[in-house]
């Protein structure tokens, strides 16, 4: 199984509740940026996972935008927000990939969630840094139950 993993746009600055935090117009050009390339490699995803604070949202909205991934089934997750254990989000993933007939899963999220993410999937990976609309792609191996880090890239490198 293919598994997506991208950080949320640039949002605005720290002002109040995180949680609220809005996409800014940087942030939205990128995740459409990063989406239209991520059509040309990847038609469908069976999942789409994302955190339920604002910005993460605003950016699956975004990348919709210009990725038409097919009748992905949508969900939010508290498991997803910055804070959250990457075990959990990692353990939800292999559950996917081992009992569905899931091909891709995109995954929506936050620093430092995302690096601990991959790291958690690819044990043999440290936790890279992600910039904002940064998307990386791992391969998770059922029958070794190993996941592989393949490639990750920043939106100016999704042309």
């Amino acid at each position: 199984m293919l598994v997506y993993v991208m950080r949320h746009g640039e949002a605005e600055s720290l002002a109040g509740r995180d949680r609220e935090r809005q996409l800014t117009p940087v942030g939205a050009s990128e995740c459409a940026q990063v989406g239209r390339w991520l059509s040309s490699i990847q038609h469908t995803v069976e999942y789409a996972l994302v955190s339920p604070y604002v910005r993460a949202e605003q950016s699956l909205e975004a990348l919709k935008t210009s990725w038409k991934y097919g009748n992905a089934v949508e969900e939010t997750h508290d498991y997803l927000i910055p804070s959250a254990s990457a075990e959990s989000a990692a353990s939800y993933l292999w559950d996917l990939a081992n009992a569905k007939a899931v091909n891709a899963v995109l995954v929506v999220s936050h620093m430092p969630l995302v690096s601990f993410l991959v790291e958690a999937l690819d044990s043999g990976r440290h936790a890279p840094i992600f910039c904002t609309s940064g998307v990386a792609c791992l391969e998770l191996d059922t029958e070794s139950q190993l996941g592989h880090l393949k490639w990750i890239k920043a939106p100016h490198e999704c042309r």
